[in-house]
């Protein structure tokens, strides 16, 4: 099958408008919460959420600046989480997949489908804990 270049143009200009619709949608939550954070209290309870402000207050910044240390033991911690998370889940993974690549481990089969359940079951047991005890820690 031939294709003409006025086809490929044609699908080439859709797929980019979709992609620029998708990525200007994407933006959007950023711009609503930099403008909301820029303005007035009062203009928020009056008039309701605007992505443009009708008045430019500093308060919540100024707030914010006052005390950085919470701010800044929320990111460590953040941070923290973060980077164990990473580095363990790694290391998991990495153990259950290298007797899985392996061709001569017999035991494929019945592995997999024992890391499927555990895992699983792990997953619902960790969101039970996040939603009953509400820590960073579980």
């Amino acid at each position: 099958m031939i294709e003409s270049k006025s086809s490929r143009k044609l699908v080439s200009l859709t797929a980019n408008s979709i992609l620029g619709i998708f990525a200007f949608l994407c933006i959007i939550p950023i711009i609503a919460v930099i403008s909301i954070s820029m303005s007035n209290q009062g203009d928020i309870v009056e008039f309701g959420y605007k992505l443009i402000p009708k008045s430019i207050d500093f308060k919540a910044y100024e707030y914010l600046f006052k005390a950085p240390k919470q701010i800044l033991n929320a990111y460590g911690i953040s941070i923290f989480v973060t980077l164990f998370g990473t580095v363990f889940s790694l290391a998991v993974v990495s153990l259950i997949a290298y007797p899985l690549s392996r061709k001569d481990f017999g035991y494929k089969k019945t592995y997999l489908i024992y890391c499927v359940f555990l895992h699983f079951s792990l997953m619902v047991g960790w969101c039970l804990s996040i939603l009953l005890y509400q820590r960073y820690w579980v």
